[in-house]
């Protein structure tokens, strides 16, 4: 599958506005909507998945927009800002950035971006192995 077709798994979902993959350095994949995210976005980003501390502090910034931090495991990191959201994910050699907005949809649409991350995460580390 292209990376474009990754995308398009992502931006099926109603609430997700722009999604985007990029490698771990910054390079962009794939990408729709207005998101832009910056090399040092990036690099803070992989950096959150080993020790999330400064993002807890200081917030999430994607796209040169600050998200409140809301917590991170071993596979994803949300942020929230008003009624828009994200969803990131670590996958192999790339990170995966979904954007919703729960405004007339509710809070499924942030279970739904995050599901729809994880299927492509899956899927990428199914085929590496």
């Amino acid at each position: 599958m292209s990376w474009d077709g990754y995308l398009n798994i992502i931006t099926s979902e109603e609430a997700v506005v722009s999604a985007a993959i990029y490698k771990l350095d910054g390079e962009v994949l794939a990408k729709s909507g207005d998101l832009k995210v910056t090399k040092g976005e990036i690099v803070d980003l992989v950096s959150a998945f080993d020790d999330p501390g400064d993002s807890q502090e200081r917030g999430v910034f994607v796209s040169r927009t600050k998200y409140m931090y809301l917590g991170t495991d071993q596979e994803q990191i949300r942020g929230r800002k008003d009624a828009m959201g994200i969803s990131i994910v670590k996958a192999p050699g790339c990170i995966i950035i979904g954007v919703y907005n729960s405004a007339g949809v509710g809070m499924s649409a942030a279970w739904r971006c995050q599901e729809a991350i994880k299927k492509v995460a899956d899927h990428l580390r199914g085929s590496v192995t």
